[in-house]
């Protein structure tokens, strides 16, 4: 059973798309674009989490440690519908931000199953 990811980072998060393309450059200065493989087009999200309690960071922070950046879980989009299942491959550790308040960002990187 695949976990599914209950904070809300944010709200001013970001988001990417970045398409794997195969490019070669000719002479001519002509350039051939190929997609490259299936399922081109995962998408990226740079999150962060500030204001947080020490407890509710650790929380976070013990989750995407058990996934251990390769297992994979679900994100749920705040303010779209649905869920995108992800990894996390990389997060910065908690850092106090003022009395009794800590911050931590990571990002999320589409996969498929």
């Amino acid at each position: 059973m695949t976990s599914t990811f209950s904070w809300t980072p944010d709200w001013a998060y970001t988001g990417q798309h970045k398409p794997r393309v195969f490019a070669t450059q000719f002479g001519d200065g002509y350039v051939q674009r190929l997609i490259n493989g299936i399922n081109t087009d995962l998408r990226t999200w740079n999150l962060s989490f500030s204001v947080r309690t020490l407890v509710e960071i650790n929380a976070i922070e013990a989750f995407l440690v058990s996934m251990q950046g390769a297992t994979a879980f679900y994100f749920p989009l705040a303010g779209l519908s649905g869920q995108a299942l992800v990894i996390c491959p990389q997060w910065t550790p908690p850092s106090p931000a003022g009395p009794g308040n800590y911050t931590m960002t990571a990002t999320f990187n589409e996969v498929v199953a």
